[in-house]
């Protein structure tokens, strides 16, 4: 999916978290960063004073995922970013789709689609940014 839309886009960057076979498949992908999993207060010192345009939240079928919240939404709202979520729960019944973040099927093609639009649409990035730290600082 990133390798696809670093090929058909030349503006876009990445940062992706993970060790070992993530390294592996990212670390080639031109202007991807591959960041090893970190505390969270440096995490959090990470994303201070930047601005990041859009965050991704992939979330494949799996047991471990089964547990998981959505807080992946508050960390895209950190990071100053409009949310990719995938479109399955927590998410799916969280996420506002087009107001607070976009909920995307578990298809490649459909990231790329969803990638690319956010890139390409300033104004959407932002609505949908503002719309979810309104959110998140509400409560």
């Amino acid at each position: 999916m990133i390798a696809k839309v670093q090929k058909r886009l030349d503006n876009t960057t990445f940062e992706v978290f993970g060790r070992g076979a993530v390294e592996r498949l990212y670390r080639r992908i031109p202007r991807t960063t591959v960041l090893h999993p970190t505390s969270w207060d440096s995490f959090r010192d990470h994303c201070a004073g930047k601005t990041f345009h859009v965050g991704l939240a992939p979330l494949l079928p799996h047991a471990f995922n089964a547990g998981r919240g959505y807080t992946k939404f508050y960390d895209i709202v950190r990071c100053g970013a409009a949310g990719i979520y995938s479109n399955v729960e927590p998410f799916a019944s969280f996420v506002r789709h087009e107001r607070d973040g976009l909920l995307v099927d578990n298809d490649p093609a459909a990231w790329v689609e969803a990638i690319e639009r956010l890139a390409a649409d300033a104004a959407l990035r932002q609505r949908i940014a503002e719309a979810a730290r309104e959110r998140a600082l509400a409560g």
